[in-house]
């Protein structure tokens, strides 16, 4: 018997009882007489495998383990996913054959920094140190997470420290990452990252219940609380579930699915996706990645499953902000770093349904940060600016882009979540740069 991820969900034991025909397994080590504080609506999925053999073989028994722990996995080649099966849409392998030699620089910028980004991760899983206080990414509830912050210096309490719980869909950046360079430090990367989010980012109350489906607060203390009441006080954090889909993401999810045929995975994605699409159209001015969120989730589910409801609620999220935009001057009043994860989402509308509007909209959200937010040169508008410059043929939105574009970076001192934040959409942006976008 073997179970994955042994000592990167530590505490962990394994206790096997035969009797009576049963077999009965334990994996929290009861001898430490440790209390383990279960909070309602947390999961942790555990991976076993059992191999019933004739006899004690050694050789045989290491290599069963081995395969436990890490598995043959199946993959194609970048070719295969971006070029031939075209399975995420416009997105470019790292061939700089895709683009014109004015455009190579830049590509080859946005690359080299995505790699740094994950280099610089890998280091921050091992030991990173926010106010004071280092830690690493290992343990029950933190295998698969990142260390945010620590509310007080030097404590290393759980409730002191606030943790990532993937921001902006980290792990499914890190897919796309992984389908574009074939590198598996990106798959196992994106694969461990979504087992968590599948876990404890995601909340889990059975079947019929209003709060399944839906998810915590980014970034978590003790990865079930917001943030503390008193900033001196870390105790005073509640636990709390998110009514609204500011920080849900379920994009992963179904890559996990996917890439991998873990079932759990799909059934946290239509749980995630039952929720969004239970609030309909979607709006909260103030905050566009809650309606960015919703509108992802919907069109890969409707990707995914081709129930045409999902689509009806991301159309009707659409509405909404397009009769917003008709009737505003101010397209945005907060959240200026979030526009561009509306923009990504409504161009994946218009992937799906082709509606003209989308362009428009998209044009218009580009000029008007252009113009009253010039100096916020976040690289997430990167992609809206580059749709534009192809669905109108206008180079002043190819500029626009590269220059978005040229404020990337990959290395970030809040390690994760600058990281999705800024870079979420980086890659596919470059689409928008090849021969292949202008010359359809």
């Amino acid at each position: 018997m073997a179970l994955r991820y042994f000592w990167q969900m530590h505490p962990s034991a394994l206790v096997l009882y035969a009797r009576d025909g049963f077999i009965q397994v334990g994996m929290f080590p009861y001898r430490l007489k440790r209390v383990q504080d279960w909070y309602a609506g947390v999961a942790r999925t555990h991976y076993l495998r059992f191999a019933f053999l004739r006899r004690g073989d050694p050789e045989l028994m290491r290599s069963l383990v081995s395969a436990c722990q890490k598995p043959l996995i199946a993959v194609a080649s970048p070719e295969y996913y971006c070029r031939t099966a075209r399975a995420f849409g416009n997105l470019l392998d790292r061939s700089m054959e895709h683009y014109p030699d004015e455009h190579r620089g830049i590509a080859a910028k946005v690359d080299s920094e995505l790699d740094a980004g994950l280099e610089h991760m890998l280091k921050s899983i091992d030991s990173r140190t926010v106010n004071g206080t280092t830690h690493d990414s290992y343990g029950f509830l933190n295998w698969g997470d990142g260390l945010h912050y620590a509310w007080q210096p030097g404590v290393a309490e759980p409730g002191n420290l606030s943790w990532n719980h993937h921001y902006y869909d980290l792990p499914h950046m890190s897919c796309l990452e992984f389908a574009r360079s074939g590198r598996l430090e990106w798959y196992e990367y994106f694969f461990t990252r979504a087992h968590h989010l599948m876990d404890v980012h995601m909340t889990h109350f059975g079947p019929e219940n209003e709060l399944t489906g839906r998810n915590r607060y980014n970034p978590p203390t003790e990865h079930v609380r917001i943030d503390p009441r008193r900033r001196n006080d870390y105790a005073s954090a509640p636990v709390y579930i998110s009514p609204s889909p500011n920080h849900h993401k379920t994009q992963s999810l179904f890559e996990r699915w996917l890439l991998s045929g873990d079932e759990r995975a799909r059934d946290i994605a239509m749980q995630g996706t039952a929720f969004v699409a239970g609030l309909g159209g979607y709006t909260d001015f103030k905050q566009p990645r809650g309606a960015a969120h919703q509108v992802m989730t919907l069109i890969t589910a409707y990707r995914v499953t081709g129930d045409t409801d999902c689509l009806d609620i991301a159309g009707a999220t659409f509405d909404l902000w397009y009769d917003h935009f008709q009737n505003t001057s101010a397209k945005f009043t907060q959240g200026y770093f979030m526009a561009g994860f509306l923009l990504e989402a409504f161009i994946d509308y218009y992937e799906a349904t082709g509606d003209e509007r989308v362009v428009e909209f998209v044009k218009q959200a580009i000029d008007w940060m252009v113009a009253e937010r010039g100096d916020d040169k976040f690289p997430n508008l990167a992609l809206g600016a580059g749709f534009v410059a192809v669905k109108t043929g206008d180079p002043k939105y190819t500029a626009i882009q590269k220059d978005y574009l040229s404020h990337w970076k990959g290395v970030h001192n809040n390690a994760f979540k600058d990281f999705a934040s800024n870079g979420r959409s980086v890659a596919r942006s470059l689409y928008y740069l090849s021969d292949e976008a202008w010359n359809k």
